[in-house]
């Protein structure tokens, strides 16, 4: 009976003693990666401030999204060459901060809303789905405090791609990384 006992409290001993040096050494806490909360402001209560305007150079940016492609729309102001210049132009956005074509947005607040595209699209711009050779959906209307061109108010489709307008053309973002 003791020599029972014994093989069985040694490895017991051991088990509680490796037990007590993991609780004495925790692993190190992981980094809080979580998203930005996102802002319930009215829009009127996000126009930017002096501080919130383009700001400096964008080039120790992340490429989250690329240009991809573009549509123009019926009443452009751009011509297709500059429309062209803009594909694989890299875009960063992060906790508070829009980086894209060398500029950047500090301190930005977002808002969003779902809504039927071709509802969206009707309001705001005047245009189809059909016409952005699109296909009528819920999309996400994200609405921002940024001034850059494109970014006060822009869209993500279904997909995962970014829309934004500029001038009459509509850009398309797609993302550089899975999720």
């Amino acid at each position: 009976m003791i020599r029972f006992l014994s093989g069985f409290v040694l490895p017991l001993a051991f088990l509680v003693s490796c037990n007590s040096i993991v609780e004495k050494n925790p692993p190190p806490e992981k980094p809080n990666n979580a998203p930005a909360p996102v802002s319930n402001q009215t829009p009127t209560e996000q126009i930017p401030k002096e501080g919130l305007k383009p700001s400096g150079e964008g080039e120790e940016a992340r490429v989250l999204w690329q240009v991809s492609g573009f549509v123009t729309g019926p009443r452009a102001a751009m011509d297709k060459s500059e429309a062209e210049k803009m594909l694989a132009k890299p875009l960063d956005i992060s906790g508070e901060r829009i980086v894209f074509d060398g500029k950047a947005c500090e301190g930005v607040k977002f808002k969003s809303a779902n809504e039927s595209l071709g509802k969206y699209l009707k309001r705001v711009y005047k245009v189809a789905p059909k016409e952005l050779d699109l296909a009528d959906e819920v999309i996400e209307v994200i609405e921002t405090s940024c001034s850059l061109p494109g970014f006060r108010e822009y869209m993500r489709l279904g997909d995962g791609r970014l829309v934004i307008q500029v001038k009459g053309v509509f850009f398309f973002f797609a993302p550089n990384v899975n999720y």
